[in-house]
């Protein structure tokens, strides 16, 4: 089991795959904050994975959206499940490339930092950092000193929904990328529970513009 994290750093070097984005002012931004799932999320899902930045298909309004929240203070992580790594459909460096290229257009949408990017590589039950555990949320607490407890989660899984609960974060279903499934999924007696604590929104700009 592993864990890849883009920080904000100010050099970029493709040699050292595991950091590279821009820097960010942290205490500019004082919001609680807001973690989002990148795939089905911010870009089109594919069952295939994401493996080259051709493939990042940004959902209409979902990088201005995080714009718009960062703009309003809040502090920003980005989470993203690459199991297909552990599967051998990508590599570590494949993904890097991808999250570069989503930073760039998150600049040109108007987020100009954001406080990191995590990303497992594996889908394994014992990998702590696979949703819905919650290894990837303690070590962004640790590196970004952000407390989720006092932020939001969003996702579009039962998994990601389910690792908000278990960080104890506000959970946010938004109804894109595989959210025809996980809504019958939320509608079973299995998580009546679960669903009564995800609030639900159309698109990722709906939830911004509620902030």
């Amino acid at each position: 089991m592993s864990l890849r994290n883009l920080l904000d750093t100010p050099e970029i070097d493709l040699g050292d795959p595991s950091r590279f984005s821009v820097r960010s002012a942290m205490a500019a931004y004082t919001k609680p904050v807001i973690g989002i799932s990148r795939d089905g999320i911010l870009n089109q899902f594919r069952s295939d994975h994401v493996k080259v930045p051709g493939e990042f298909a940004p959902i209409e309004n979902a990088l201005k959206a995080v714009a718009l929240m960062r703009n309003k203070g809040h502090r920003i992580i980005i989470f993203a499940s690459q199991w297909g790594i552990s599967e051998g459909k990508m590599t570590p460096v494949d993904v890097d490339l991808v999250n570069q290229h989503m930073l760039n257009l998150l600049g040109e949408a108007g987020c100009m930092s954001i406080d990191g990017i995590y990303y497992s590589t594996s889908k394994q039950k014992d990998d702590i950092y696979a949703f819905p555990n919650v290894g990837m949320f303690q070590r962004a607490e640790r590196e970004a000193k952000v407390k989720f407890s006092e932020g939001w989660f969003i996702g579009n899984t039962i998994p990601e929904l389910k690792a908000a609960q278990n960080i104890k974060a506000k959970s946010v279903f938004i109804k894109t990328g595989q959210s025809e499934e996980t809504e019958k999924k939320l509608n079973s007696y299995a998580n009546q529970d679960l669903k009564r604590r995800v609030q639900t929104f159309n698109t990722l700009m709906e939830f911004a513009e509620s902030l």
